[in-house]
């Protein structure tokens, strides 16, 4: 029995209240805290509401469930995301019927969704679908973050009257119109363009020009959304002041998924600098059974982009192994991987990356992520080959991941890491940050704008004190 319950159970006992009074104080609170909501004052809500909860026995099953459940919405609401699931979890069994059950799941299968775990979304929110226009819609935005567009269509459709009636000022009809267009943007044809601009602290100048289309068709395996097809060409110049190199390249691809469980892509295509013609490519593969864990192989070719190891001719082809666990409310995810030069320097390397837990900031506010990343390379056959390839290179920094919802249309995210690294046992510090933004231009066209900064080992690095900056626009135009 609660402390709050026992102290009212006292003041009946010693003052000779009424028992009755006793009784409705729970249903003053909860109706105190539904006026709060209707008033947008969530942090009231909250505290009426956990009142509510306090006062109630087990007996008050219906109670307990209707004071969880504003629990969850005004903890939502301040974007406490853990106080909200754990709300809605406890609300579940207290559910009297089939309505009850799928409020609760919709509201858990959301927060599910934002910590990212679309699979457990899913499954709470997908049996409901055909009955709760609430429940179709997390289904839908569930689905589209596991990569299935067929799930999510046929959840929408499951309730598209009722969507399309609901009151577009509503959250459910802003929430309906999100997931909508999110999937026909996947859906439709596109055509892609794209620019990046480099510029490091040894005067080096790099462009980055192309343009491209991307289109859906059947899928690959019965079980799994429409493959994703694509083509692209690109022109790259890597300007020194005194030599110039251009590079033009055309490639096609394929990214599919194979059910829930495995996903693809692979990419094929051929470049080539003055006389010098050569094959690009790769594939990879992923398998992710549940939101906790998930490993993916990978293997590329290419060539090294500076002006002298195009000039020598050299290539790399790579071969990564990686994975990822979610330990608590921890991600912990890393790579290990070989490159293969073609100078006969062979390259073995690993990453490592630990993602923590979200810090609650006040709402509105951006969210704010640490992140502890590390990496290592050691090279065979180092020297100047015409990239930088020190015998052995670590660096280990702090990342902070700053995420920002700026509009309905606009969203920001800067990653901003100070840290340390080593070349050939030479210690420096270094800085590493990249600002995004993303948002819409047009009715339908996307943008992403790329702002970044890094002094740490790049193929054109040239040691400790190089620094380089870079711009990048992609455009996303469907028709």
């Amino acid at each position: 029995m609660s402390t709050v319950r026992l102290i009212v159970l006292a003041a009946v006992a010693v003052l000779g209240l009424p028992s009755a009074l006793a009784a409705d104080l729970p249903a003053v609170a909860i109706r105190a805290g539904r006026d709060a909501l209707i008033a947008e004052d969530p942090r009231a809500a909250l505290a009426h509401y956990r009142e509510a909860l306090a006062l109630l026995g087990p007996d008050d099953r219906e109670a307990r469930f209707v004071a969880l459940l504003g629990i969850a919405r005004s903890a939502a609401w301040l974007e406490d995301y853990k106080l909200a699931e754990h709300s809605y979890r406890a609300a579940l069994p207290l559910a009297a019927n089939e309505e009850d059950r799928a409020a609760a799941s919709a509201g858990l299968a959301q927060m599910l969704t934002i910590a990212d775990r679309p699979r457990a979304a899913y499954a709470f929110a997908a049996p409901f679908a055909n009955q709760s226009s609430a429940n179709a819609v997390e289904a839908a935005r569930a689905a589209l973050a596991m990569g299935r567009e067929d799930k999510a269509a046929t959840a929408l459709s499951a309730q598209s009257g009722a969507l399309a009636a609901a009151e577009p000022n509503s959250r459910l009809g802003r929430d309906y119109r999100s997931q909508r267009d999110e999937l026909a943007f996947r859906l439709r044809p596109q055509a892609l363009g794209v620019f990046e601009y480099t510029r490091d602290s040894d005067g080096v100048r790099t462009y980055d020009t192309g343009i491209g289309a991307a289109l859906s068709g059947k899928p690959v395996a019965a079980d799994g959304p429409a493959a994703r097809w694509d083509v692209a060409t690109h022109r790259v110049t890597i300007d020194d002041g005194s030599t110039r190199a251009a590079i033009s390249q055309f490639q096609g691809g394929v990214h599919t998924r194979f059910g829930d469980d495995w996903g693809g892509a692979a990419w094929l295509g051929a470049a080539r600098h003055d006389d010098w013609t050569y094959a690009v490519g790769g594939a990879q593969v992923s398998f992710r059974q549940r939101d906790e864990w998930g490993v993916e192989v990978g293997a590329d070719r290419d060539a090294v982009k500076t002006i002298a190891a195009l000039a020598n001719r050299i290539t790399v082809r790579s071969v990564t192994l990686g994975g990822d666990v979610r330990i608590a409310d921890a991600v912990v995810a890393g790579a290990l991987g070989q490159q293969k030069f073609g100078d006969d320097n062979d390259r073995d390397y690993a990453v490592v990356r630990v993602t923590l837990p979200t810090i609650m900031t006040p709402p509105g506010w951006p969210s704010l992520t640490p992140q502890f990343y590390a990496r290592y390379f050691e090279d065979s056959n180092p020297g100047p080959h015409g990239y930088f390839n020190p015998r052995r290179f670590e660096e280990q920094r702090i990342n902070f991941l700053v995420a920002a919802r700026l509009s309905r249309a606009w969203a920001m995210r800067l990653t901003l890491g100070p840290g340390r690294q080593s070349v050939d046992g030479e210690r420096s510090n270094s800085l590493t940050g990249e600002l995004k933004l993303t948002g819409r231009v047009a009715t339908s066209a996307r943008v992403e704008i790329l702002a970044a900064y890094g002094d740490t080992a790049a193929y054109a690095s040239s040691g400790p004190g190089y620094r380089r900056t870079s711009v990048q626009v992609n455009l996303f135009i469907p028709w």
